[in-house]
């Protein structure tokens, strides 16, 4: 016997001999059902026979993606792969208001050929056929052209904004654009140059225009420019130069001025002892960081003159008789007091005496007014009386 068995032991071909005879028996196997299960990797695939016998294993397919080929197995029946769909990618887009070239515009343009502002909203034409924006639609400028009174030249962007419609699209009443500049200056080759009219230094572009001059100046007097210049390649037209400036504070001497001098008089027309004068004077000073005098801080100041004086003299007079007989006389005295007055507060008195004694006169006290030195009258004084006696 020749047995041919699957997976579960069946004998599909019999052989037997029968006398000389050998006989071959085979089975008509035929599958029956073929089932497939999903794995927690992959899938297990199962075949069925008419005469109950199977066969079954499993395999583990992969699906490779992006630039760097990462793969991805399937799972339960499910290969999730972590891109974003069309859909999801346009939405993501939309909301954050992203750029999306669209190609160029101008006569040229591959976009548009112009941007018709001629009515209420602006529309966007590629020859004669209208070009509907999306919020980020940025086209670049191929040719010059104009936009909201604007010259814009090639190399700039324009980009879309405004509100989109149920389709996707902006909506003519709110469609904008935002113009991001490209420079008409083809010249970029600028150098320093000496300025041969004045201190300074000038900036010339490639083509000779002066573009720019940085001028250098003092006061002529105390601020003083010099310059040094060495050309760095060729000459002047040619190339640049390097030049030194040089600052310089010249000396500053200082000048003294002598003020009128402050005085006070001891006594005015009033016979006042207290004159004064109003000064200012300097009580600070101010300075910046490199010790320039930036103002000053005064204060006034009176002065009082407070010298003493001495008031007008008073009088006292007083008389008596001194001894008997022949030696009986008459005395008379005069007191005099001087008072000087500090200018501080307080005052000195010195008193001064004159003394008269005479046998054959009399001296008596009076009250009958006399003049002192300043023409004011007193009351003390003597009177003097002669006697008449035996000669």
């Amino acid at each position: 016997m020749i047995a041919g068995a699957d997976t579960q032991g069946v004998t599909n071909i019999t052989i037997t001999k029968d006398g000389n005879d050998v006989k071959f028996v085979s089975r008509d196997t035929k599958p029956t059902s073929v089932a497939v299960t999903n794995q927690t990797a992959g899938f297990k695939v199962q075949i069925n026979d008419n005469y109950g016998g199977n066969v079954n294993t499993t395999f583990t397919p992969k699906i490779k993606y992006g630039d760097s080929q990462s793969t991805v197995d399937f799972v339960n029946g499910t290969a999730t792969l972590d891109v974003y769909t069309k859909s999801e990618t346009q939405d993501l887009l939309e909301a954050l208001n992203a750029m999306t070239y669209i190609g160029t515009i101008g006569t040229t343009g591959t976009a548009a050929t112009q941007i018709d502002t001629t009515g209420t909203s602006p529309v966007v034409y590629k020859g004669t056929t209208q070009v509907p924006m999306h919020i980020g639609d940025t086209m670049l400028v191929a040719n010059q052209m104009s936009l909201n009174g604007q010259t814009i030249y090639p190399g700039s962007l324009i980009i879309a904004r405004g509100t989109e419609g149920n389709d996707g699209v902006i909506t003519a009443s709110t469609l904008t654009f935002d113009i991001v500049k490209a420079t008409n200056d083809t010249d970029t080759h600028y150098r320093f140059i000496e300025n041969s009219t004045s201190d300074g230094i000038s900036l010339r572009s490639s083509t000779g225009d002066t573009v720019g001059t940085l001028k250098f100046a003092g006061d002529g007097s105390l601020i003083t420019v010099t310059e040094a210049t060495t050309n760095l390649v060729g000459n002047n037209n040619d190339g640049g130069v390097s030049t030194t400036v040089t600052v310089t504070h010249a000396n500053v001497t200082r000048s003294n001025t002598n003020g009128t001098a402050v005085s006070t008089t001891k006594a005015d027309s009033s016979n006042s002892y207290d004159g004064s004068k109003a000064v200012n004077v300097i009580t600070g000073v101010t300075t910046n960081a490199t010790g320039h005098v930036t103002g000053v801080q005064t204060t006034q100041v009176t002065i009082h003159d407070t010298n003493s004086h001495i008031d007008d003299p008073t009088y006292t007079a007083s008389a008596y008789s001194s001894g008997t007989g022949a030696n009986a006389k008459s005395i008379g005295v005069l007191k005099e007091a001087i008072k000087e007055t500090y200018g501080a507060g307080g005052s000195a008195t010195k008193n001064g005496y004159s003394t008269f004694s005479s046998k054959s006169l009399t001296f008596t006290n009076t009250t009958n007014a006399i003049s002192n030195q300043s023409g004011a009258s007193t009351a003390a004084g003597l009177n003097i009386e002669m006697v008449w006696g035996s000669f």
